[in-house]
C-alpha cells in the first residue's frame, strides 16, 4: 500500500476516520463506529497489529 505524507498527519487521520465511519453524519463517532473505522483503516490497523 502506497502511503502519502497526509496519511501520517493526525488531523488528517481523524478527519478521514470520521468521514469514513460517521454513520449518523453528526461528525461524532460512537465507540462502535470508531472501532469499525480502525479496523477499516490500513494505517491504524498496522499500528495496532504490526505483525498482521
Amino acid at each position: 500500500i502506497l502511503l502519502y505524507i497526509d496519511d501520517y498527519d493526525p488531523k488528517h487521520r481523524v478527519e478521514e476516520i470520521i468521514r469514513m465511519c460517521d454513520v449518523t453524519g453528526n461528525k461524532k463517532l460512537t465507540r462502535k463506529e470508531f472501532l469499525i473505522g480502525c479496523q477499516k483503516d490500513p494505517v491504524i490497523r498496522r499500528l495496532l497489529v504490526p505483525d498482521a
